[in-house]
């Protein structure tokens, strides 16, 4: 892909941790975190970066994110990467630097995506006034241009930053 695209890196929305669920893996969302994707949904569908496409991890609480935000955008399509459940840096940068459309969504897992939003911009905590920069159902949103991989830090400019609780 050639010229600039945006990503926008959004944690999974609220698990219940009271479900019966035998794994971590299979953790769902919470009654909260399905309407906190649904009003994270609902503020990108107006933003100029609209996803066009969702690349999520397999974990059943970031499916059910996923689909409820691809759902939300007209039934975009969401590609499952089991690599991307808990991934690292090293996962989560690869996938930054392949992006399947002009305009995507990556959903997945702190402290992955924590440590991703801050590769992308060194100098975000500094200037966030939150302590923790991904909390459930944040969206980060990233302009990058195509580089050589691997990507280096400070490789994106922030377009926007959102979350549940400061939705009105």
């Amino acid at each position: 892909m050639s010229g600039e695209y945006c990503v926008s890196i959004m944690r999974h929305a609220k698990s219940d941790w009271d479900a019966e669920a035998r794994t971590d893996f299979e953790r769902p969302l919470a009654p909260r975190g399905e309407r906190d994707a649904r009003r994270m949904a609902k503020w990108l569908s107006v933003q100029a970066f609209v996803p066009e496409q969702i690349v999520s991890s397999t974990a059943v609480r970031a499916v059910q994110t996923a689909r409820i935000v691809a759902e939300a955008l007209g039934g975009i399509p969401v590609t499952w990467r089991d690599e991307l459940y808990l991934a690292g840096l090293d996962v989560l940068t690869e996938t930054l630097a392949q992006p399947p459309a002009r305009n995507w969504m990556l959903v997945g897992h702190n402290p992955g995506l924590e440590e991703l939003v801050e590769f992308c911009d060194p100098q975000i905590r500094a200037r966030s006034r939150f302590v923790k920069l991904m909390p459930t159902a944040a969206i980060y949103a990233f302009a990058l241009t195509p580089t050589a991989t691997p990507l280096a830090p400070g490789c994106a400019r922030i377009l926007a930053h959102q979350r549940p609780k400061l939705l009105v």
